[in-house]
């Protein structure tokens, strides 16, 4: 009965890990897809920077390299290219969207299962330390709790990194618009893109309660501080 048990934990536990690395994929994914868009901005900004300003050099011929090709191209009139980007920035946002509405459910009861295997450690290393028992137990909780919670960091960071690079993106975008040397069409594409960044905030949500990020992580430790100090309490007057 025992090994039934194991096993089916076992399964349970490859499951909801998968799930977590999954996830993490489709965000690394996104934010790699962000970053394109990124570069491209850059180079169209770096160019625009680089026609007014005046560079003497001593040598016949200059040449230069860039990481990327000049997607956006020249500033005119008939240029529409950043709304092209806009598009790209808009599948990526519904792509999010989606991909928060699918695991959800699977990240809030990862966090459930955290939080109640946190809350038995402490109770448990409470009772072990006040009537000296075998601590083996302890050890196996605490081991299988720094495993959730790796992963529960790794969710973090992961989303955190996409949130990151948005905003680099929205960094860029307020460039173009602040260049009034631009022609004025591509100035309101660009401020049609930044609407859509603010429609898309690229962060993930859970069930409209929190949001997958550093906070989380911040959180979490903030509400088991205080649930530490209420089981001290319980355990003391027990």
């Amino acid at each position: 009965m025992d090994v039934v048990w194991a096993f089916v934990v076992g399964m349970i536990t490859f499951v909801q890990r998968l799930e977590v690395i999954t996830f993490c994929k489709y965000i690394d994914l996104l934010r790699r897809r962000l970053e394109i868009i990124n570069k491209y901005f850059k180079t169209f900004v770096n160019e625009q920077d680089t026609k007014y300003v005046t560079v003497f050099t001593m040598e016949s011929e200059t040449i230069r390299t860039k990481e990327t090709v000049n997607f956006i191209g020249n500033a005119s009139e008939s240029n529409t290219k950043i709304r092209d980007l806009a598009q790209m920035y808009g599948m990526i946002g519904h792509t999010c969207s989606m991909i928060g509405k699918i695991f959800s459910l699977q990240i809030l009861a990862i966090l459930i299962s955290v939080f109640l295997l946190l809350i038995t450690i402490m109770y448990n290393s409470l009772i072990v330390y006040r009537t000296s028992s075998d601590w083996g137990t302890i050890v196996n909780t605490i081991v299988s709790f720094s495993f959730w919670i790796f992963y529960l960091a790794y969710m973090s960071f992961t989303c955190e990194r996409l949130l990151s690079v948005r905003n680099e993106t929205n960094i860029l975008v307020n460039k173009i618009i602040m260049n009034y040397d631009l022609p004025t069409t591509m100035r309101d594409q660009a401020k049609a893109f930044m609407q859509l960044v603010e429609a898309w905030p690229l962060r993930i949500y859970i069930y409209d309660m929190f949001s997958v990020d550093i906070t989380l992580m911040l959180k979490f430790i903030s509400v088991a501080t205080t649930y530490f100090i209420v089981v001290i309490q319980v355990v003391h007057f027990s």
